[in-house]
């Protein structure tokens, strides 16, 4: 019998049936056992409540505390110098706060019955708009009508082209050198040499000054080697050029 308890008692080796619970290894009290804390019973009920009103009462004010401004000015006054004749001085003396109490008789200020307390809430979204494609359109009217506006040509008139830095100082210079040549004719005339006054050119206009670019030593002397079949080669003039610069060879006496 007790190994059969023992048995019985091990998690391990005790079996369950087939649809039925896994059967316990401890000892439970019997089957119409609660459990849980039970609930403690109030004496007074629902009706005893309603029948008998406890009024409230008004709360005792609190004992207020020393004023030790009075004390000191009482300790001063009683030439009360060192702790020992200080303490029977604020024995003696009952010198007590006033306790403050709150204003009676104030008017409170409502406002409307209308008026809507708390925060506004945010508007609702009309989602009926949204799906219909109404801000889409709206916005496509707005942009039509800014690029109307910022591109609109009037008849018969074609707008200039809006001049920037470098063809403001082109014409500048151009200006300045047609300037210069007007100068110059007028100088010739008054000296005495006949010349036809003419006009000039938009390519004289226009024309820069050639200034020699930078070059390096090296390749100063060097020409283009890309022959066109249209004149001399560069390279060639410029080796005919260099041989006409050198002295000729003297030649040689024999003995």
């Amino acid at each position: 019998m007790e190994k059969v308890l023992k048995y019985m008692k091990n998690p391990l080796l005790t079996k369950d049936d087939v649809g039925h619970a896994k059967p316990t290894v401890r000892d439970l009290p019997p089957e119409g056992f609660a459990y849980g804390k039970a609930d403690e019973h109030d004496p007074e009920g629902v009706s005893e409540i309603t029948r008998s009103w406890d009024y409230g009462r008004s709360s005792k004010d609190a004992y207020p505390e020393k004023d030790f401004k009075k004390i000191n000015a009482l300790c001063i006054k009683k030439k009360a110098v060192n702790a020992r004749d200080a303490g029977k001085v604020k024995k003696e003396a009952g010198a007590r706060l006033n306790v403050q109490r709150g204003r009676r008789g104030v008017v409170l200020e409502l406002p409307n019955e209308e008026f809507a307390y708390g925060m506004p809430t945010k508007p609702p979204t009309p989602i009926k708009q949204v799906i219909n494609g109404y801000y889409g359109e709206a916005a496509e009217q707005d942009a039509r009508r800014i690029y109307e506006e910022t591109y609109k040509v009037p008849l018969g008139k074609i707008p200039r082209p809006k001049q920037t830095k470098a063809s403001k100082l082109h014409a500048e210079s151009a200006r300045t050198r047609m300037a210069e040549k007007e100068k110059e004719r007028l100088e010739k005339l008054e000296q005495g040499d006949k010349e036809e006054p003419k006009e000039l050119d938009d390519e004289e206009l226009v024309e820069t000054p050639k200034e020699d670019l930078f070059k390096m030593k090296r390749f100063r002397n060097v020409a283009p080697r890309v022959n066109t079949n249209l004149k001399k080669s560069p390279a060639k003039t410029l080796k005919e050029e260099n041989a006409a610069e050198q002295p000729a060879p003297v030649p040689q006496t024999t003995t």
